[in-house]
């Protein structure tokens, strides 16, 4: 029995709610924030303005929130006591880990909030943190944090970090960009790098540099000084990028420098920012406005996906990095594509065995190493590809795909430029339009394609349907199935993990095939006995006979099918 509303008396949803559009929205957002809180590592920092240890309120007020807003690591500026200088380290009710140092009673200083997870990782990490000092005051604090998930590992590098004001001295300045570098240098190569703190400079957005920087977003407070154009230099030679700049949001000041009835949004600025390497910037999934206690800076927040990567030494990498593939992987050293398809091309095959020839002719001594470095030499140098992998339904309708792709980025552009309410509703048609026009190019293209391919297949090419069918599949899709990895059993009981163990067991096992020479005695075979020589065998059937056999042959077949 159901009642008006729609709601079985159970009190479930009816199909007509759960489809109801506002329903619908609702259901999508929460799918989202729950992709986004997911494997994250949540970061928050802030500029306390100094953190009295007297003053009991403002200290449990930052403890408190830090537990409730649920943060993983806080990075924490202008931490001085104003009476005490030295290093601070406690728990807060066995949950909070607390550090801090201030050479200084009334300027600087440093600290980090850790929950349960951060501080596993950092005794992982070593428990390594480090602080350094400009001119009696302690602005940046490094501290590593490892990660670990069964075979699985992840290490972070945080660097927390305060900029001297524009009342300090240009030394003072030059000393904390000798200083960042260098903090910056002691970064592993396998962790990632995220610097975070109060830059106490401008460096604006992409409208105020050139078109080449990829340093900032478009959003944020325009505007830039000469400190923001001294931090730039450093974030260019260190290929970091603003975080705040590549999200949109409400607000983006963290400062106000004019307070008062007479301030306007004109004094706001964005001091507090997070950096995160360029090849680590898909990592980050938000980015937010955030306080944790009462201070003259807005506190910013940043999620980032932190599910640890594989070990190179686990099965699955292993398996995922077999460089036996006929399809393309690419060299980590050299960081080109390998189309190992290219080898199907005269050309291109020719080039490979002229390369690999002249390589092996080099090698002393020809083993199972040896041989691999020489055939992925040859592979980078003949077989690479540098241009963006598309799927071939793409490269067949190449040229008009891309003339519609650039439309719909002018049109897009058009639309993020547009200030006013009628020129942003023209733009948006505009990018409607030519959303579509993209859609149906992509549907005409794959269809053209699926055709020709088809065609292939039913005028007989020389794959067969199993074949076929992957290669529509790896056409549509650009992605093909990677080759099984074959794991062969060592001496121990064992198997392999690598290709270099299976390649190992190759060698050795031939080894023996090919250079086992035995001594012969042919005079064995003047011991046996000559049989009966039968010569009608050798004489040619007659046709009566072939029959007759055909015959029993037909019957055989009768009988096994019956």
């Amino acid at each position: 029995m159901r009642q008006k509303t729609g709601a079985t008396r159970s009190g479930k949803p009816s199909i007509m709610q759960r489809r109801h559009p506002v329903r619908e929205g609702i259901q999508r957002r929460v799918r989202r924030a729950s992709l986004i809180n997911k494997d994250t590592l949540n970061l928050i920092s802030q500029n306390l303005n100094g953190l009295s240890k007297t003053n009991h309120i403002k200290r449990e007020e930052l403890f408190e929130k830090f537990n409730t807003q649920q943060h993983d690591i806080a990075l924490l500026q202008e931490c001085h006591t104003y009476t005490y200088t030295g290093p601070e380290d406690f728990l807060v009710n066995n949950n909070i880990r607390f550090i801090s140092h201030s050479q200084h009673a009334r300027r600087g200083g440093l600290g980090f909030l850790l929950n349960k997870n951060a501080q596993t990782a950092w005794c992982n990490a070593g428990e390594y943190i480090n602080y350094r000092h400009i001119d009696g005051v302690t602005r940046i604090s490094s501290i590593q944090l490892s990660y670990q998930a069964d075979q699985y590992t992840r290490r972070y590098h945080i660097i927390n970090a305060y900029f001297p004001t524009s009342d300090a001295s240009k030394s003072s300045h030059d000393a904390m960009s000798i200083q960042l570098l260098e903090a910056i240098k002691e970064c592993p190569p396998s962790a990632i790098l995220i610097i975070g703190g109060d830059i106490n400079a401008w460096i604006g957005t992409k409208e105020n540099w050139d078109e080449d920087n990829h340093i900032v977003g478009r959003f944020g407070i325009s505007g830039i000084n000469e400190r923001g154009e001294n931090l730039m230099t450093l974030l260019l030679n260190s290929e970091l990028k603003a975080v705040s700049t590549f999200f949109q949001k409400k607000k983006y000041a963290t400062y106000r420098t004019k307070k008062g009835e007479e301030a306007d949004e004109s004094f706001d600025r964005t001091y507090d920012q997070f950096f995160i390497r360029s090849k680590n910037f898909k990592l980050v999934r938000d980015f937010n406005l955030s306080d944790l206690t009462d201070s003259d800076h807005q506190g910013i927040s940043m999620r980032i996906y932190n599910k640890p990567k594989p070990s190179p030494f686990s099965r699955k990498s292993c398996h995922r990095s077999s460089k036996t593939s006929m399809r393309r992987h690419t060299n980590k050293r050299t960081n080109k594509r390998i189309i190992w398809q290219k080898l199907y091309d005269n050309e291109h095959r020719k080039q490979y065995n002229t390369s690999l020839t002249a390589l092996l002719a080099q090698c002393d001594n020809i083993n199972h190493s040896s041989l691999s470095s020489a055939i992925n030499s040859a592979a980078t140098e003949a077989l690479t590809d540098n241009a963006r992998s598309r799927p071939d339904w793409f490269q067949l309708s190449k040229e008009t795909l891309i003339k519609v792709i650039r439309s719909r980025d002018i049109a897009m552009k058009e639309f993020n430029c547009s200030r006013s309410a009628s020129t942003r509703s023209t733009a948006l048609e505009k990018l409607r339009w030519a959303r579509k026009q993209v859609k149906l190019a992509v549907t005409e293209a794959k269809e053209f394609w699926f055709k020709t391919t088809c065609g292939k297949v039913e005028r007989g090419s020389a794959f067969n349907s199993w074949a076929a069918v992957n290669d529509i599949k790896g056409g549509l899709t650009g992605h093909y199935s990677a080759p099984k990895q074959s794991k062969l059993m060592k001496g121990d009981g064992t198997f392999t993990k690598s290709d270099a163990e299976a390649g190992e067991i190759f060698c050795k096992h031939f080894q023996k095939v090919y250079n086992n020479v035995r001594p012969i005695d042919k005079s064995v075979l003047d011991g046996v006995e000559q049989r009966e020589t039968m010569d009608e065998l050798g004489v040619a059937p007659h046709p009566i006979e072939v029959r007759e056999a055909m015959k029993r042959i037909a019957k055989l077949q009768d009988n096994r099918r019956e």
